[in-house]
């Protein structure tokens, strides 16, 4: 009886560490909860403004960075105060690099008023990007304190580069490597900006 009860217990075991692996698995694939677009959520300040910003990826069809992956893959994300947000993804794909970018017209990120682009960075392209990537360091960067003003602009940009991780986030920054590094993804969409919505 007692081999019984043991055996029948390590089945249910293993069903449910398999369920819950799967279920880890899936979820980071998966768009709509915090852990799932950031692996580290941090202070619970970070998580209340982390959790804004992965709604708005969410709704702008963006993917989670929570998995590893086997390319490297850089995102930058503006969430303007009287503009919707923009988005701009650069990952590598074989020998060249491929972007991918969104600006929502609505605040909220909704997809059903955007502009979109998808295409491969030309030589030159790619030489700029790797260029502003390489000032920004992002993996070596330290960290810095995040201040926050009342009209502006988040600066946001994550990296995954296989199982590494990085977020950098500043608000407004008028110069510097985020700064340089913002407006080199968004000069890359070859989209027009109005005067002063870049801030």
């Amino acid at each position: 009886m007692l081999v019984v009860l043991l055996a029948t217990y390590c089945a249910v075991f293993f069903l449910v560490t398999q369920r819950a692996r799967g279920s880890a698995h899936d979820t980071c694939r998966e768009a709509g909860v915090l852990l799932e677009y950031f692996p580290d959520a941090g202070t619970w300040d970070q998580s209340r403004r982390f959790h804004g910003y992965a709604s708005l990826l969410s709704n702008l069809g963006e993917p989670s960075f929570s998995c590893p992956t086997r390319v490297p893959i850089y995102r930058f994300l503006l969430v303007r105060s009287f503009q919707g947000p923009i988005s701009v993804r650069v990952e590598r794909r074989a020998d060249a690099w491929r972007l991918v970018a969104v600006e929502s017209l609505l605040m909220d990120g909704g997809a059903s008023r955007a502009r979109r682009v998808s295409r491969t960075l030309t030589r030159a392209e790619a030489r700029r990007f790797e260029e502003a990537l390489s000032r920004l360091s992002l993996f070596d960067a330290p960290a810095r304190p995040w201040n926050r003003g009342l009209d502006g602009a988040d600066w946001v940009v994550e990296a995954r580069d296989s199982d590494r991780y990085r977020l950098h986030e500043e608000w407004s920054p008028e110069a510097g490597p985020v700064r340089e590094f913002g407006e080199a993804v968004l000069a890359l969409t070859g989209w027009r900006f109005q005067p002063h919505s870049i801030y």
